[in-house]
């Protein structure tokens, strides 16, 4: 046996002398169960004599069934066979006890289990805290901590829950036990600070088989049957034997299951509340359920176009194991829907226009406070330039600098954040913010080999940045396909907004095509509005034909007219997003109608809120001219999976206590002290005068301070005050130093 087992075997025979202290014993003479439900009601013939007390409920069925009734045979059906033990020991249960039912207790079991073991892998000490006796939570938390110290991470992931089975039952004079036994399989990795496995395997699940015990005390009060249930966790721990980790996710189950019994029980609402799946929590944004057929140009749009981009979104979605839970409002949830579109082979616009139906629901989704959402435009340049730098092309695209980094992740990591502080190094240790656009056009890196190409000008380097891609046609006919790589730390800003503010180009005027006239006209000028703008883009090349699209950020080609790019920190690549509105796309002045199911595929820095979007709509000096003109509010429902159901989620979601009612509010209203002071020294009251010791001769004389306002008088006599702040009382040095010379002299 190991030091483990000597231990906790230690602690089981401590705990079971605690729990009979804890129970107590049975007198006979206890008040039947409050049932919350049968409050106000009254059922069933009634006798004249009889006179119906408030809540009482009248003819209602016992609370056991007496020695007339007999239990049907079959209520056990698929937990255990009739006249078996396990059978016998419900069956005695329930006669002590008609609220219990195993089956709802087994249903809460299952997903306990998985909310408490995913709840210690991430280290939530609140959720644990809330959900656990303190002597099982010390354990985890003792864990946790060692956890932390190490700057280890784990990472857990269900696999399945094979089995959740009762194998044992028996009520007692004072008590009834249950055994619990779940097999199920998951998948457990710890890494260090640097992301290196140190235990577990990402690609094989491995079995878990927990035995756990549960007591249910068969007296009806609920103060007494919950320290039942945390003396039975703490037993729970005490009787395992396997190692640490097994102890803790068994510890888990039971305290979990326990408070899935609580719930059926008739009781008061426990605090804190149970944890539900929430609906849809977007930081910023209000969002309300539509029908498909109030969505304005729904059934005009051309789906089948959609659901072909939506498939190019699922090819990594679908392939990716071993999902990790995200933190984003859609999470994984569009696995099931792309694996469902991987199987598919449609080619008609219907099937295709069903196939979002039947597996999305819409949100109408904008910011908080707000109606609509806002779109901008953006395309991939096509332009001239060379591989050597020449009288002509004498701008340099860069690539990523070596002496580039980014807390988090490595040099040579391929997806840099386009978000963040950018750091370069000074010696060995010393880190400070990266060149800005300036020092870098002022050559800050020039000379260093790092030259992907050369363009003709500044604004062509700009907006190329500002798109995040570029098709470079060189001397010798080839191209060369250049896309975002990583960026310097400085935020973005908009060249357009600061001519706004000068007053150069108005507002409604403003365009892309606006921007680059003025930046002709006035090279001086546009030399020190582009230093406004201190972010700068670093490039990489990929090796894509003429033929082929961008690649936006998801890592898939883009789909001209089908993708857009979103806030990547509140939205999840893939997402199917339906914008509708009006935009300028035949010229300047037009309101061409623009309703289209669109993908998210693509991020940027200056897209940033929960109905904002960028529209790709190609390369060329066309898609540029188009793109350059957009800025405008238009209409966002976003295609939520059905297993994200708000609404359903929504019906589960516990409701408030009621409010007291009027006249207890009056009688017992409640005051901060410290509140009514600042309120009295505002207004100009003096302070109350410090009480003195009682029979002083001016105890009983009252001050001018102390009298009541006439406003006061008509609220209650004797309010009811809120605990004063605790006085900061500094210990006495005096004192722990005679402390010291006590325990001193008692030593020798």
């Amino acid at each position: 046996m190991d030091i483990y087992t000597i231990i906790f075997l230690a602690l089981a025979v401590f705990i079971f002398l605690r729990l009979r202290n804890v129970l107590g014993q049975r007198t006979g003479n206890e008040r039947p169960p409050y049932d919350r439900a049968a409050r106000n009601v009254v059922q069933g013939p009634q006798d004249n004599k009889v006179v119906p007390m408030p809540g009482a409920v009248i003819d209602q069925a016992p609370l056991a069934p007496t020695a007339d009734v007999a239990p049907p045979s079959d209520r056990w059906k698929g937990l255990t066979e009739p006249g078996t033990a396990l059978a016998q020991g419900l069956d005695a249960i329930a006669a002590q006890d008609p609220s219990f039912d195993p089956r709802h207790f087994l249903s809460g079991a299952r997903s306990a289990y998985e909310m408490i073991v995913q709840a210690f892998a991430n280290g939530d000490r609140r959720a644990l805290k809330d959900l656990l006796s303190p002597e099982v939570y010390e354990s985890f938390e003792a864990v946790i901590r060692d956890r932390e110290k190490h700057e280890q991470k784990t990472e857990t992931r269900f696999v399945s829950i094979d089995k959740a089975e009762l194998v044992g039952a028996e009520a007692r004079d004072r008590s009834a036990q249950l055994t619990v036994r779940f097999v199920s399989q998951m998948i457990s990795v710890t890494r260090d600070k640097t992301g290196t496995i140190v235990d577990g395997n990402p690609d094989k699940p491995h079995a878990i088989r927990t035995g756990s015990w549960l007591a249910r005390e068969a007296l009806p009060d609920a103060r007494r049957l919950r320290r039942t249930a945390a003396a039975c966790c703490v037993i729970a721990v005490a009787l395992a034997t396997a190692p640490f980790a097994a102890i803790s996710a068994r510890t888990a189950h039971t305290a979990r299951s326990i408070h899935s019994a609580r719930t059926h029980l008739p009781d008061a609402r426990h605090i804190p509340y149970p944890h539900l799946a929430w609906p849809l929590e977007i930081s910023g944004s209000q969002y309300v359920p539509v029908a498909w057929a109030d969505i304005a140009g729904w059934s005009e749009d051309d789906h089948l176009q959609a659901y072909k981009a939506f498939r190019v979104s699922c090819r990594p979605i679908a392939a990716q194991r071993n999902l990790l839970a995200d933190p984003k409002a859609l999470g994984i949830s569009l696995r099931d829907p792309c694996r469902a579109a991987k199987a598919l082979d449609i080619s008609d616009g219907a099937r295709a226009r069903a196939f979002f139906e039947e597996r999305f629901l819409p949100l109408r989704i904008s910011r908080l406070g707000e109606d609509d959402g806002f779109v901008t435009g953006y395309y991939e340049p096509v332009l001239d330039g060379s591989r050597t730098q020449t009288d002509v092309y004498n701008v340099p695209v860069y690539r990523r600098p070596s002496n580039l980094f980014v807390r988090g992740f490595n040099q040579s990591a391929s997806g840099l954040p386009n978000k963040g502080q950018v750091f370069r190094k000074i010696g060995r240790r010393k880190l400070v913010p990266y060149y800005d656009r300036a020092e870098i056009e002022d050559g800050a890196i020039a000379g260093r080999g790092l030259e992907i190409c050369w363009l003709k000008d500044q604004t062509d380097l700009l907006f190329t940045q500002i798109q995040g891609s570029a098709r470079v046609r060189l001397e010798d006919g080839s191209t060369v396909r250049i896309n975002y790589d990583a960026h310097n730390g400085y935020p973005y800003t908009p060249v357009g907004r600061i001519l706004i503010d000068r007053g150069i180009i108005p507002k409604e005027q403003m365009s892309m095509q606006k921007i680059r006239e003025w930046m002709d006209q006035n090279p001086d000028g546009a030399k020190e509005l582009r230093r406004q703008n201190r972010a700068y883009v670093f490039f990489r090349e990929v090796h894509l034909s003429d033929k082929d699209e961008a690649v936006g950020a998801q890592g898939v080609p883009l789909t001209p007219g089908r993708s857009i790019a979103v806030d990547k920190a509140l939205h999840v690549y893939g997402t199917p997003f339906f914008i509708g509105g009006e935009l300028p796309i035949e010229s300047e002045l037009s309101k061409t109608p623009f309703h289209r199911l669109m993908i998210a595929q693509d991020t940027g820095s200056a897209i940033v809120g929960p109905a904002r979007a960028d529209l790709y709509f190609g390369a060329g000096a066309d898609a540029g001219r188009v793109s350059g003109r957009l800025r405008h509010n238009m209409r966002f429902v976003m295609l939520v999976p059905k297993s994200l159901d708000p609404v359903a989620r929504g019906r589960r979601m516990p409701l408030p206590d009621p409010r007291p009612s009027e006249t207890i509010a009056k009688l017992f209203p409640q005051s901060d002290p410290l509140k009514d002071q600042q309120k009295d020294q505002k207004n100009g009251a003096k302070p109350p005068k410090a009480s003195v010791a009682p029979g002083a001769k001016d105890a009983a004389r009252p001050t001018e301070a102390a009298k009541p306002a006439p406003a006061a008088r008509t609220a209650a006599a004797n309010p009811v005050p809120l605990p004063e702040a605790r006085p900061n009382i500094k210990p006495s040095r005096e004192a722990r130093r005679a402390r010291y010379i006590s325990r001193y002299r008692r030593v020798r």
